[in-house]
């Protein structure tokens, strides 16, 4: 239990630090878990939601190295952008765009504070936005996607999400990446039921070259999430049934 221990507080450490530096040396306050329950949230699906808890920036990078050398084709959506962290991160990519979809007014209210101060320290990045408003409302973007999902709500909500995702997908056959992230031992929304929701999508595969690529000290510091990766299996074609084994698709993760 004491090697576990250790393991624990490197990880903690070493993401404090992390983020530490980044929140300092772009002017940002991205930190701290916030509960929903005092936030303002005009949307009949407040109770699907998840309290706002900042992803892990350093994993985050890790997973951009595994998407397509030129991103500038590529819109990145954050569904449940909380203060914005996942966005600037994505904005040090050369992404075509890059939105945050959040249903919480107070929090969309800091990503903006943040983005502000972000474009003051960084001059040349893609144009970001964000989107108040619930996530079942998003109206898909054409072309090229990357969305990136922190478990942000409970499974009806992310199945009416993956089902406009899909009908985009069936009306404008395209590239599109899906992150999907999560602690392991999640106790609030069902993560695990999310995940299986995205494996059953008949358009997308786990993406191969995640799993093969993870490092040792990745899996020390990060232990305690689960990041999956998708990305579509023909870009060119309509959604068709994928064959499947007993147990259906297993997606490449970080475990």
């Amino acid at each position: 239990m004491m090697i576990e221990d250790v393991k624990l507080s490197i990880r903690h450490r070493a993401q404090r630090n992390y983020e530490r530096q980044f929140d300092e040396r772009n002017r940002v306050q991205t930190d701290g878990i916030v509960t929903l329950g005092r936030l303002t949230i005009e949307s009949p699906n407040k109770n699907m939601g998840s309290e706002y808890v900042p992803s892990p920036g350093r994993l985050i990078e890790h997973a951009f190295a595994h998407l397509p050398p030129d991103l500038r084709e590529y819109t990145f959506i954050d569904v449940g952008s909380g203060k914005g962290r996942i966005l600037l991160h994505a904005a040090l990519h050369d992404f075509k765009q890059i939105i945050g979809v959040e249903f919480a007014a107070e929090l969309h209210a800091i990503s903006k504070q943040n983005i502000a101060a972000f474009s003051a320290a960084n001059k040349h990045h893609p144009p970001i936005s964000g989107v108040l408003g619930d996530a079942i409302d998003f109206i898909i973007p054409d072309g090229k996607c990357v969305f990136f999902f922190y478990n942000p709500f409970g499974r009806p909500v992310m199945e009416r999400v993956l089902e406009n995702i899909a009908a985009s997908y069936r009306q404008e056959p395209r590239k599109i990446y899906f992150m999907f992230l999560s602690l392991k031992h999640e106790r609030g929304n069902d993560a695990d039921a999310n995940r299986e929701l995205l494996e059953r999508q008949a358009y997308l595969r786990p993406l191969k070259s995640w799993n093969a690529n993870r490092g040792a000290w990745i899996k020390l510091q990060f232990g305690s999430h689960k990041l999956t990766m998708y990305e579509t299996a023909d870009a060119g074609n309509p959604i068709k049934r994928r064959q499947r084994g007993a147990n259906g698709a297993a997606a490449s993760h970080l475990e």
